[in-house]
């Protein structure tokens, strides 16, 4: 896989490699900090002088394409996916233009241990910015300037309004090697936008009042190389690079009303004032004994994003879905039981006979996660396990190896005979997902997915705050 970008002005190759990197890291949002001592238990020992900050203070960054090339197996065989019109913007709460410019500060420490073991920190602080992609192709050979210009292809545009912080501290930048790592990311206040035509009269998705977080307590992050007897090298076959993340305990926040808003006929700036509700959606709470892998080599040979993931969910009762019995060690203080949260987005005029401006919301809440059993009833050792999920472009013109996303014939684990061999026992007629395309396209390959959990506990709510419970006078 190869990643390049046409920024708008003329930058040597030392500068593109500084910005891929920032850019990398930019994927985790983040807070500046200097290296010090900090409340949580993991990080009491470590101290440092303050490190390298650098500050940047502007009103716009853009480049002009962001693309990503996939190569097949097949030499020659390639195909891209291009983000066109990248713009960060400081935006307000209301989605308009800010006057005041877009502060990205990263702070960069070495310090120690107690112990004397050296760790790395770094720190990230991003103020309300706008992210506005617009317009996302695909198409096949190379993303040269000419052949994004004549591409007509597109999945419309997305935009982002969120600001951001990340913490991060391990014994080196990407190091898997131990399991003391500590990460913090927040995505604050954030609204979401998707539109699928350029269009002013188009209406468009819009998600509000968004919080994401995610935290890693001692923990395992870095690259890692899976070997015969690692789940993932043996279920594709062969080794594989991955940027890996475990640890017993992982906190995690996805929250946000999703809505509906027709366009203005006037403008494309997309604004999350007056949409339409349609649902809230969350999850809240702790992951427990979870592993997650991104690489970039999938079962063929070729090159894709590929994601494996698989993780238990703690309970309110102390134990987790894998195991009822409360877990023996010391649960991190911000650890809490896993929920999943959903009901509908808008206040309901009138509702259940409440009074007169007295409005509801309907809420449900999920939580007390427990594990399905296998045929002898036993629990399964993971809630959620999806060892494979692949996405790549569909190359339109060969459409063989990757274009088709082979999963080659079925044998033990993932691994087995190469596309297009006949087999007994292969999940598709084809060895493949069973269809071809004539053009350039996006394709997804879930193989051996699985949620294996349900809730034992289900809240009923009868308002958006989850700490207040149904009325029952009032239904």
């Amino acid at each position: 896989m190869i990643t390049s970008f046409i920024a708008r002005k003329n930058v040597d190759d030392r500068a593109k490699t500084v910005f891929a990197i920032c850019l990398s890291m930019a994927t985790f949002p983040g807070q500046a900090l200097a290296l010090q001592a900090m409340n949580d238990s993991q990080l009491s020992g470590i101290t440092g002088q303050d490190g390298l900050t650098v500050t940047l203070n502007t009103d716009q960054l853009a480049m002009e394409n962001l693309n990503v090339e996939l190569n097949s197996a097949t030499p020659g065989d390639t195909a891209y996916l291009s983000a066109s019109g990248v713009d960060f913007t400081p935006v307000n709460t209301a989605g308009a233009l800010d006057t005041n410019p877009i502060d990205f500060t990263t702070t960069l420490d070495v310090g120690s241990d107690t112990a004397g073991d050296p760790f790395l920190s770094v720190g990230l602080d991003l103020s309300r910015t706008r992210l506005m992609v617009d317009n996302f192709t695909v198409g096949d050979g190379e993303p040269t300037e000419a052949a994004l210009a004549a591409n007509a292809s597109s999945f419309g545009e997305l935009a982002m309004d969120a600001s951001a912080k990340l913490d991060y501290v391990n014994r080196g930048l990407f190091s898997a090697a131990t399991s003391d790592a500590y990460l913090y990311g927040e995505l604050t206040d954030f609204n979401l936008y998707y539109r699928q035509i350029n269009d002013v009269n188009a209406p468009y998705f819009v998600g509000t009042g968004g919080t994401a977080l995610w935290r890693v307590n001692d923990g395992s992050i870095g690259i890692k190389h899976h070997q015969t007897g690692d789940y993932i090298a043996d279920l594709l076959g062969h080794d594989v690079y991955s940027m890996h993340t475990s640890s017993d305990f992982i906190d995690l926040q996805l929250d946000y009303n999703l809505g509906f808003k027709p366009g203005n006929g006037s403008s494309l700036r997309m604004t999350p004032d007056g949409a339409t509700g349609m649902m809230r959606f969350g999850w809240t709470g702790t992951f427990y004994n979870t592993e997650l892998d991104f690489s970039t080599r999938l079962l063929d040979d070729s090159s894709g994003l590929l994601m494996s993931s698989r993780t238990n969910y703690l309970r309110a009762d102390g134990g987790t879905s894998a195991n009822l019995t409360p877990l023996a060690g010391a649960v991190p203080s911000t650890s809490s039981a896993f929920r999943w949260i959903f009901g509908n987005a808008e206040e309901i005029p009138d509702a259940w006979g409440a009074p007169a401006a007295s409005n509801r919301y309907a809420t449900l809440m999920l939580s007390d996660w427990r594990n399905m059993y296998d045929n002898t009833g036993t629990p399964l050792p993971y809630g959620h396990d999806f060892p494979y999920i692949a996405l790549g472009v569909v190359d339109g013109n060969t459409n063989t190896g990757y274009g088709d996303l082979c999963w080659g014939a079925r044998g033990s684990g993932l691994s087995g005979g190469g596309c297009g061999a006949p087999d007994d026992d292969a999940l598709y007629d084809y060895e493949t997902l069973g269809f071809t395309v004539n053009r350039p396209a996006l394709g997804v390959s879930i193989r051996q997915g699985n949620l294996l959990s349900y809730a034992e506990t289900i809240d009923v709510y009868d308002g958006s705050d989850i700490t207040q419970p149904f009325d029952v006078d009032e239904a």
